[in-house]
């Protein structure tokens, strides 16, 4: 098929989901209990959209909602298939999702010219995998509870930080 084909993707996704529950509700799901599983769901969805990526001509959408389906379903399935330790299963989900934002940068930003619509899939990525690492050090009692009363100063403090970044950037842009 040919990139950027006109294909009624919202459609499809209804019509999948559609027949997956009239199957389940006719009582069907005992003969497949895979497919029927959330997570195997999960990584259909996430499949689907994957594919609707490719055919659609990489409309960026579809890639990120792939992929993020696809974290969420693996946050499901690894830790049934792979003993983690404890702490490292609290922060999965965050990590995986880092991954997903990363994955986009490397299938679909890294080749645009300007930095600002090249690079943002970094920034979600990084405050995922930050937060993933917090939730992991705090687990480990690395960093005793106590500390994060310091984050009701620093969350407001960073939020501001970010956005006097962006308004002086944008300020900046206009004036060259």
């Amino acid at each position: 098929m040919a990139p950027g084909l006109k294909l009624p993707y919202t459609g499809i996704i209804l019509v999948f989901i559609g027949l997956f529950f009239l199957t389940r509700t006719l009582g069907l799901q005992e003969q497949l209990p895979f497919i029927y599983s959330p997570e195997s769901f999960l990584l259909i969805c996430g499949g689907l959209l994957l594919l609707f990526y490719l055919l659609s001509g990489r409309k960026q959408g579809y890639l990120l909602g792939g992929l993020i389906l696809l974290a969420l379903g693996g946050t499901i399935i690894i830790p049934h298939h792979l003993t983690l330790p404890p702490l490292l299963d609290q922060a999965l989900f965050f990590h995986l999702l880092s991954l997903a934002f990363f994955l986009v940068f490397l299938i679909h930003t890294r080749t645009f010219k300007s930095r600002s619509r090249r690079n943002w899939p970094f920034f979600p990525a990084v405050i995922l995998f930050g937060t993933g690492v917090l939730i992991f050090l705090l687990d480990a009692e690395i960093i005793p509870a106590d500390y994060l009363q310091r984050f009701d100063i620093l969350w407001p403090l960073a939020l501001i930080g970010v956005g006097l970044y962006l308004v002086l950037n944008y300020l900046g842009r206009r004036g060259s």
